[in-house]
């Protein structure tokens, strides 16, 4: 609900708005401005910078009157609008048809229009570098500066959007087919709004050949009189990638009477375009493949009488030799990268049949590549005999991609007095992979204390720093699972310390002496603080539905890729961070009244491949494996453990945790029922990767509770199915949905049991276990942006709905509660939780305007508590009607109720004035209110009138 005082200004400034709009007038263009724009008319890929950092973009222009009659392209623009409002957030997003796109195409009054489509951009490895942007869709005007030679593209028309504002492009120049320059827009400068410079952009266009480039393999060739000599051209489009597309190439000589040339043009899939030079005569001269574009490659040929000028040959081989691993801090910002170590040979031969004297070698590398001091890039040699050759070498230091593998090219260039220069060239992978052995080393790679009570203390402790660094981020649903976890008991960190270990071998984490002289975390708070942040990321959406995923998986498929992961540590894979669940002592599988499982998490790092027999716990029987996996277990700092899986991927076993026997004296598997999971990707720590896609979206309901009640799912009035809970659930793999464990794994902890719905489902009804043993709920269900949690000590049903409401039936005590992610509610709470005692029906649900409703049969000593981001607030109230609405204004909490049932709240039956952070002096209080307000007035008005456009956040 708006403020009265922001309605007021949002009011005086529409007025603003509409006196500017209503003196703005169209201005007619030069010819000479629409004959350059018509040479930009097309569509144009690339990217651009602004607040929200780099984004990627597609630029088309067009004559608006060619747009608006051209329904194929109307389509198409119709088909990116709802692509955008697909993905966007804003419940405001509509849906376009090709007639729509062309009611805002016909109110465009310039004579050109540009669309201005805004998106996360991918690279071809498949990762986003800003994965967390918007998608939006907006018109813009086109016009050209005759004075400064430069385009400029103003923000006219949204179609879609969430909450970005205009990206206008200024200072635009055309070079080869790219449009660059610089994006302008809206900033904040204090309490003010500025509009300047906030990023770069640059496009290009596809359809035209003017930036196309060719070059020669090797630019220069010797050859004798009457003789054939090939030469191999490529031709680069764009962006630097082998066209995709035919091209012509004319090959011409610039002295026939030396050498002539002939050859083919550039074809598609073609790695080069091949030419032919014969010598003609003795001397030297150049032959040369041109393009449309004028683009030229020339090659020097030189002629001799018998072809003993023939130039040096260079072949080159590079050799990985190390690498460092390097660590950079800025701010709360860690960077990893690290710095491969090469060797690069050289050997120049002398084909012709004399001698070659003063013979220079040279090496060329770019800017980013380090040549050793100790090997100058130039070296020099006497002389070479007719069929010799010499050797030359350099060690090179380059800078490489903890993620990513990356490139570059070098080339080594050799000349004498008698020929002319002669190239070979080489491009190096660059792999973070390459020729690193992760397997961890008991002496310095693992903890020197084990996951004990006696080297934490009673909680999870984590000091500000690290609790701000986890939070960052994340959604407020994810915020109050984790926020629960951190004051609860503490049970163990065995994941904590398991992905230290893993991420401190592979470099993304560094200390200044080994993980073996570290502390333990009660002797120092900063690795207790570091421990628990990770031991706290396993609560990540993103990895819980990795988690979700490979629970789906059949187990043959789920044990074969960790094998795979396995085998690659000792080639510079990270080691594998392993998570399971197994049975504990003296498990009645009859009984419901036991606390059944463990989860634990250890380091997979090593597999020998061997067959060998494990004795069973019980009995005298033995089980055959043929592959052993070596295992770090943080509950063990002295001696590895092994994981053994059979020949057809249908057994495992951890030694002294799980054994595939009916009942054992320790610890077992109660019909080889549990499941592991696994992480081999260090992505699954950053924070950049929080954020779920809709591929792997899931709604999840969770289970506190150890029954075998009946839950019922359906999407809109179709009934998807029937799960039965119990300890049984890995064997409840059916109409999509998928039983996994969820909770905080460490030792001692008994995880929470989930059902995952793929792509989420419109309600689900959950029924006390139907043998009446049992009436006790306990469930959580976490929709998309909203988690809703229902516990009742008699239940007889609790229905969770996708319109954001959770319904609880029965008698006794309960407790309701809803959280939401941002832009998701309307008040300054995102938590809201209901407690107490009813004979009936009692509901918590939302509004259209994003406020709480409480329902029920008797609404009598109701506790309500409300958390947002900087206040906490506990109230208890009761009232005789059936319906009450919790609102704000004004930092006021109002409850209001329907008494006419008319579905209006006019009833106030409670206020509670909240108190939010630190209180002063109250003339002070108002004072600096009353100067906030007119700072931001002020500020928002001088905004409009700058840039005549609403300012919601980030650029479009």
């Amino acid at each position: 609900m708006k403020r009265t005082v922001l309605r007021v200004l949002s009011t005086l400034l529409t007025f603003v708005f509409v006196f500017l709009q209503l003196g703005t007038a169209a201005i007619a263009l030069t010819n000479d401005q629409k004959d350059r724009i018509d040479k930009i008319l097309g569509v144009y890929d690339g990217s651009y910078t602004a607040n929200q950092g780099i984004t990627g973009l597609t630029l088309s222009v067009f004559r608006t009157s060619e747009l608006l009659n051209d329904p194929t392209l109307l389509q198409k623009f119709a088909d990116v609008a709802n692509s955008c409002g697909s993905a966007g957030s804003d419940p405001s997003n509509k849906s376009f048809s090709s007639g729509d796109i062309k009611e805002i195409v016909s109110a465009h009054s310039g004579e050109y229009i540009a669309l201005f489509n805004y998106f996360p951009l991918v690279y071809e490895s498949g990762q986003s570098p800003n994965p967390n942007v918007e998608e939006g869709l907006y018109t813009m005007t086109v016009n050209y500066d005759e004075s400064s030679r430069k385009y400029e593209f103003v923000g006219s028309q949204w179609i879609q959007h969430d909450t970005y504002v205009f990206a206008d492009l200024k200072n635009i120049v055309l070079e080869d087919d790219t449009l660059k320059g610089d994006v302008y827009g809206d900033y904040n400068y204090l309490f003010w709004m500025e509009y300047g410079k906030v990023g770069e952009v640059s496009v290009s266009s596809g359809k035209s050949h003017s930036g196309y480039r060719i070059d020669f393999e090797n630019r220069s060739v010797s050859l004798g009189i009457d003789e054939k000599r090939q030469i191999r051209a490529i031709v680069k489009n764009n962006e630097g990638l082998p066209a995709a597309d035919p091209v012509e190439i004319t090959w011409f000589s610039s002295n026939e009477s030396i050498a002539s040339v002939s050859g083919e043009s550039w074809e598609t899939g073609k790695g080069y375009a091949f030419g032919t030079v014969v010598g003609v005569s003795e001397g030297i001269t150049e032959v040369c493949a041109e393009l449309e574009n004028n683009r030229v490659a020339v090659c020097t040929v030189v002629v001799s009488q018998n072809g003993t000028a023939a130039p040096l040959e260079v072949e080159t081989s590079y050799e990985f030799l190390s690498k460092i691993n390097e660590t950079a801090s800025e701010g709360n910002v860690t960077t990893y990268a690290f710095k491969p170590k090469y060797r690069i040979q050289a050997v120049v031969s002398n084909s012709g049949t004399n001698a070659v004297t003063n013979v220079r070698i040279h090496l060329n590398v770019p800017d980013s590549v380090e040549v050793s001091r100790d090997t100058p890039v130039s070296e020099s040699f006497d002389r070479i005999e007719s069929g010799g050759s010499v050797t030359a070498e350099w060690e090179v230091l380059a800078e490489g991609d903890t993620e990513n593998v990356t490139s570059f090219q070098y080339s080594v260039s050799a000349e004498s007095d008698q020929t002319a220069l002669a190239f070979a060239y080489r491009t190096v992978a660059v792999d973070p992979l390459v020729d690193q052995d992760n397997r961890l080393d008991f002496g310095l790679d693992i903890w020197n204390f084990i996951n004990s009570a006696d080297n934490f203390t009673k909680d999870y402790y984590i000091n500000k720093q690290y609790y701000n660094a986890l939070m960052d981020g994340l959604s407020n649903v994810e915020k109050e699972q984790i926020d629960q976890y951190l004051g609860a008991e503490w049970h163990g960190s065995c994941f904590g310390m398991s992905s230290i270990a893993a991420l401190v071998k592979t470099g993304h984490l560094t200390f200044s002496e080994p993980l073996k002289k570290q502390p333990a975390p009660k002797n120092d708070l900063n690795i207790y603080s570091l421990i628990t942040y990770y031991h706290m990321s396993q609560k990540f959406n993103s990895r819980i539905s990795k988690k979700i995923e490979q629970y789906s998986m059949s187990r043959k498929d789920l044990l074969i890729g960790l094998v795979n992961a396995v085998e690659k540590v000792k080639s510079g894979g990270p080691p594998v961070v392993l998570s399971f669940f197994h049975m504990k002592k003296d498990f009645d599988i009859h009984s419901l009244d036991n606390d059944y499982t463990e989860g634990h998490t250890i380091v997979a790092y090593d597999i020998e491949y061997i067959d060998h027999s494990v004795k069973d716990l019980v009995g005298n029987s033995t089980t055959s494996y043929d592959k052993k996996i070596k295992i770090y277990d943080p509950n063990d700092k002295n001696n590895p453990i092994y994981m053994h899986i059979n020949s057809d991927y249908s057994r495992w076993l951890i030694d002294g945790y799980c054994q595939n026997q009916t009942k054992a004296d320790g610890l077992y598997w109660f019909k080889n029922e549990g499941n592991i999971d696994y992480i081999a990707d260090t992505n699954i720590w950053d924070a950049k990767y929080h954020k779920d896609s809709e591929d792997n979206y899931y709604s999840k309901l969770i289970s506190n509770l150890n029954t075998r009640d009946r839950i019922e799912f359906k999407s809109g009035t179709v009934s998807d199915g029937i799960v039965v809970c119990g300890v049984n659930i890995l064997e409840q793999q059916n109409s999509g949905v998928v039983a996994y464990v969820d909770g905080l794994f460490g030792s001692g902890t008994s995880p929470a049991f989930g059902y995952a719905f793929k792509g989420g489902v419109d309600e689900i009804t959950v029924l006390p276990d139907p043998s009446g043993e049992n009436k006790k709920l306990d469930y959580r269900y976490e929709f998309r942006d909203v988690s809703l949690s229902a516990a009742a000590e008699n239940a007889e049903s609790v229905v969770f709905s996708e319109n954001r409401s959770v319904e609880l039936t029965g008698s006794g005590r309960y407790s309701l509660a809803a959280t939401y992610n941002e832009g998701c509610y309307s008040s300054d709470w995102y938590h809201y939780e209901i407690s107490g005692s009813t004979p009936g029906r009692i509901c918590l649900s939302q509004n259209d305007d994003g406020f709480t409703v409480i329902s029920g049969d008797e609404l009598k000593n109701i506790t309500l508590t409300l958390r947002g981001n900087s206040s906490e607030l506990s109230e208890r109230f009761s009232t005789e009607y059936p319906s009450v609405l919790v609102t704000e204004k004004n930092q006021t909490l109002f409850l209001l109720a329907d008494s006419d049932e008319d579905g209006t709240y006019e009833t106030r039956i409670k206020t509670v004035t909240a108190k939010r952070g630190r209180s002063i002096a109250g003339s002070t209080v108002k004072a600096v209110v009353v100067v906030v307000v007119i700072l931001i007035a002020a500020a928002a008005c001088l905004t409009v009138i700058l840039a005549s456009r609403k300012k919601p956040h980030k650029h479009g």
